[in-house]
């Protein structure tokens, strides 16, 4: 008798480090661009992982980065995010980092208010 078990791994163990994992931004004018804020992406592998892309959600907040196409073993780069509120209220938003990593897509959450 042969019995096959197929395993699914939903607990990858990730090779990156994306902190902080929230990023929270004071009260704002709508239309007002708050000052940068920065996370820092991590390779905490001993080998290179490709960042395939890294792009806010949403109109309120957006993003640049430093990170190159493949992140060395022991390497970081940053990732500044600005908030411009463009309604009243509260406001959320996602930095979404797609890479080659097992844990892949990193999330970096975020918040703010328009007023």
């Amino acid at each position: 008798m042969l019995c096959v078990l197929l395993v699914s791994n939903t607990n990858a163990v990730s090779v990156l480090e994306l902190t902080p994992a929230k990023l929270d931004f004071d009260s704002l004018p709508v239309g007002t661009a708050s000052p940068p804020k920065t996370a820092t992406l991590s390779n905490i592998s001993n080998s290179a992982v490709t960042v395939r892309d890294i792009s806010a959600s949403g109109i309120d907040f957006s993003e640049t980065n430093t990170c190159p196409s493949s992140l060395p073993a022991g390497g970081s780069c940053a990732v500044e995010v600005t908030f411009k509120p463009a309604v009243d209220g509260l406001r959320l938003g996602t930095i979404i980092v797609s890479t080659s990593d097992p844990a892949s897509p990193r999330l970096l959450v975020l918040t703010g208010a328009g007023r």
